[in-house]
């Protein structure tokens, strides 16, 4: 997948201090493709007949692969039970979202996000507000 202009902003982790997370929008379109990958559809016909389900976890990891793009201050434990930086990769992203009120926050950042840097950018007067894509 290519894309361009790709707006992303640093946005601070509120139940951990000293922790920003690099994110950039989900709209619309894209919420509806992730959310119908995550839809189990009931069988049809037959005495074990499944209900619809929704897999959230997997919701989760999809939207942070589209939206998640680096981080700051997230550390683990070394053998020497020191606290060491983990470099952002798609491992540590999955193991973030695994993290119950980090997914649910990112979940909520990146789906209004859209609506903060337009806003950022009329604050601003112009383009200046825009995050470069990197």
């Amino acid at each position: 997948m290519l894309i361009l202009n790709q707006r992303r902003t640093w946005v601070p982790l509120p139940v951990q201090p000293g922790v920003r997370l690099l994110l950039s929008p989900l709209p619309a379109s894209r919420r509806a493709v992730l959310t119908e990958q995550c839809v189990a559809l009931p069988t049809k016909g037959g005495k074990d007949k499944k209900a619809e389900f929704f897999d959230q976890a997997k919701y989760c990891q999809l939207v942070a692969a589209e939206c998640l793009h680096g981080w700051e201050g997230v550390v683990g434990i070394d053998d020497a039970d020191n606290p060491v930086p983990v470099p952002f990769s798609p491992e540590g992203r999955a193991q973030l979202m695994e993290i119950d009120p980090v997914a649910a926050f990112m979940l909520n950042t990146v789906t209004g996000l859209s609506i903060h840097l337009r806003q950022a950018e009329e604050d601003a007067g112009n383009d200046s507000a825009r995050a470069p894509a990197g």
